[in-house]
């Protein structure tokens, strides 16, 4: 009976690799066209002001590839 505890908490497990993927799709939603990023005066990863000239927060990862696109 041990074993099929361990095939549950398996289970579980490939369920936290979806959320992980679903989570990484949604900064990708956020950016449509590269037009808003041409708006930053300056390259900054993760925008922790409100303040910034960013319409929308990016990541570091997705916004070295639109500049690298542009």
């Amino acid at each position: 009976m041990g074993t099929g505890d361990k095939g549950d908490e398996g289970g579980e497990g490939d369920e936290g690799d979806e959320e992980e993927i679903t989570d990484y799709q949604l900064p990708i939603t956020d950016y449509p066209l590269p037009m808003p990023n041409a708006q930053c005066p300056m390259p900054h990863a993760p925008c922790p002001m409100p303040n910034s000239p960013c319409p929308i927060p990016h990541s570091p990862n997705l916004f070295t590839l639109v500049i690298a696109k542009y």
